[in-house]
């Protein structure tokens, strides 16, 4: 397993980013969070996890969930 001093510059910002968007995810705060995920990727375009979150937080708009949320995201399809 790494450590946080065997990562990258690049890689260390894009996983406090992600971090930070994973937070207001979770407090269901859709616009900052994908504000989070778009600086990770801005480091890297190709970071598949903000992508999907991004992804996650557009669904969530449009689809409200419910008062008490665990924060889980229920697929509905492959």
């Amino acid at each position: 397993t790494k450590s946080r001093s065997d990562l990258s510059n690049d890689q260390l910002n894009i996983l406090d980013q992600y971090k930070q968007g994973l937070a207001l995810f979770r407090n269901k705060n859709w616009d900052a969070a994908m504000a989070a995920f778009e600086r990770a990727l801005v480091i890297d375009g190709s970071d598949g996890p903000s992508k999907t979150y991004i992804n996650r937080c557009l669904h969530f708009k449009k689809n409200p969930v419910p008062a008490i949320w665990d924060g889980v995201f229920e697929m509905k399809t492959k």
